[in-house]
Parts: C-alpha cells; structure tokens; sequence
C-alpha cells in the first residue's frame, strides 16, 4: 500500500495494489484528477473513491484511455475511504466547466456511481457532448445511483448527460435522477448504444429542458442495441420525456412516461402508462406520496436488473413490488386514508 501526498495541493491519494488492481482514495478535485490520469495508463483496473464532500471544480474532469482495463468512479466514501455510508460526492462545475468526460478508444469498461454531478456548464461555441457527464467507450458503461442537477450546455448537445457504448459493450443506466438540466440540443440523457444490450432502469428524468429547436428535454434512444427501459419515471420535461430514435423494438416495461415520440415501442411492452407521479410535499421533493401511482408499480424482472439500492442508497426492493422511479418507498397501502 502507498500513499501518496501531492504537495501544493494538499490532496490525498491512497493507492492499494492487489492482484492488477488500484485502488484510489481522493478528497480534492487535483486528487481526483491525478487518480483518472494514473489510471489511464497503469495498466491495472482502478477503482476511484471519492470521499463525500463537495468539490468546487476549476476545470473538467477527464480520462483519455486505450487500455482495456475498467475504470470507476464512485462517491459516499468516509475519510478514509472504509465504507460508503457518508453523503453524495458533489462534483460540481460552478456553471463553468463540463464536469465529467471520461473517453476510450477502446472496449474500457467504465463505471459512475453515488456521484452528484451538478453545475456544469458548455458554451455555445464548445464541443463536448454534455455539460454534466459524458462517456465514450466500446466496452461496458454503468452509470447507478448518480444526480444529474442543473446542468447546461449551450451548443448543440446535451445538459445532463450523454453516452455512447460501441460494438460489443453494454450499457446500464439505473436509479439516477436527472432535474433541471437543459440543452440546445437535448435536456436530460442521449444514450447512443450500438453494443449488444441497452437498459435503463428505475430512473427518475423530470423538469429537463430542450431549448429552442432541440429534440428533447428527456431521454434520447438511438443505436443498434436492443433497448429495455424499464421502471422509469420521465415526466414533466419540456418538448416531451422520451424520443425513441431505434427502430428496432424497444421494450417498455411499467414505465410512467408523459410524452413519448419516435418511434413505438415493440413486443412485449406492458405495463406502461401516463400519470401524475404525485411527489411528496417539500420543494424539490422527488420521493413518490402515499397516494402516488407509482408505489408497487414496477417489475423486479426488469432486463438488465434492477440494482440493490435506490438513488439515496436504500434497499431497492422493500414491499411486495418495487417502486417506478429513483426512490423506493416502505408504503405498504395505497388508498385515500394514506395522505402524503
């Protein structure tokens, strides 16, 4: 085991090997950059654990790889980075940088979790893909348990989040939530999927934003992977929740979706509707009430799965069915006599 102290910065990096494995503990945006560039090029698999806290970036955060080994990124880590019971990682980009851009030009598995990715911001005159996260790769990609706030890109692109899986990768996308993002281009999430399999799972996209001729404020489908949503509430988000640009049969299964363009879904799509998710009271409060439709309405045999945890780090599962949505709630009647 080594540790590492990078000087002016006054920034931990801890790196255990075992077995081609790293493991980095960081507590500083310099860490946490210093880990992703160690990591694409070492040769091993690395785990990145980001201690909770919130970090105030000066500039994005990026990986450049052509290594085949995985990389993840993961918050809620305590100080010395022993257990992940603490708050969400906020990786904040002051409404000045992109936050997040982690690229392969291989099949690198890469993976984000437990992270709240808020504050980032393009101008009209960049390029990059997303203000808040963007992941390119050919290997597998699974982005769990992440915030996606209030992020916003001025050019042509996404605000949230937009990620490409290349022939022969995979992608999951569960338990996020993704709010107040906006685009020129699209609002919330592109999923580009040419691999084998795409799911997205037990999410929750709302209030998203297209601005002027965008596409979408929700989630764009596009790729030849085949497509499973399932579990997902998108709603509320300005020029529709869900364009499915596949035409190759996307699966919904017990998804409350608003506004759906694109293409239809294919066979085997059940379950579905369109309902006012009736959040709990509270500002910003995205938590399902007792009266809400999506209480016990999801399936636990979602393809793809449906993790072990919700966005807040609950267990996912608590009652007989699992909720639609990022929150999983202990209501066990639904009726009027339950008021939020």
């Amino acid at each position: 085991m080594r540790i590492r102290n990078w000087g002016v910065f006054a920034v931990l990096v801890l790196v255990n090997h075992v077995a081609s494995a790293a493991i980095f503990c960081v507590n500083s945006p310099a860490a946490l950059q210093t880990a992703l560039n160690i990591a694409a090029s070492n040769g091993e698999q690395d785990t990145i654990r980001v201690v909770s806290g919130t970090y105030a970036l000066s500039a994005p955060l990026t990986l450049n790889t052509s290594e085949h080994w995985s990389v993840g990124v993961y918050g809620r880590w305590d100080p010395a980075c022993t257990a992940q019971n603490g708050a969400v990682s906020v990786l904040d980009g002051q409404g000045q940088f992109q936050v997040l851009a982690l690229t392969s030009s291989t099949n690198t598995p890469i993976s984000i979790s437990q992270l709240s990715i808020s504050g980032g911001h393009q101008s009209a005159a960049a390029s990059a893909s997303a203000a808040g996260a963007a992941i390119y790769t050919f290997g597998d990609v699974r982005v769990d348990n992440n915030f996606f706030f209030n992020n916003r890109n001025d050019n042509i692109y996404t605000g949230g989040l937009a990620v490409y899986v290349g022939v022969g990768g995979n992608l999951y996308v569960h338990n996020n939530v993704f709010l107040g993002n906006q685009g020129n281009g699209l609002g919330a999430a592109d999923l580009f999927a040419d691999g084998t399999n795409a799911y997205a799972n037990g999410n929750t996209v709302i209030a998203n934003t297209r601005n002027g001729t965008g596409l979408v404020g929700g989630v764009f489908l596009r790729g030849n992977a085949a497509f499973a949503l399932s579990n997902n509430l998108l709603w509320n988000n300005n020029g529709g929740d869900l364009y499915n640009g596949f035409d190759g049969g996307l699966v919904l299964l017990h998804n409350d979706i608003g506004v759906a363009l694109g293409y239809p879904p294919g066979a085997g799509s059940t379950g579905n509707f369109s309902r006012d998710p009736l959040f709990a009271s509270g500002f910003l409060n995205l938590r399902p009430s007792s009266r809400s439709p999506l209480i016990n309405a999801g399936t636990a045999a979602a393809p793809g799965n449906i993790g072990s945890t919700d966005v807040t780090g609950a267990q996912r599962m608590q009652l007989p069915q699992v909720d639609i949505g990022a929150y999983e709630s202990d209501v066990i009647f639904y009726g009027s006599f339950e008021l939020p």
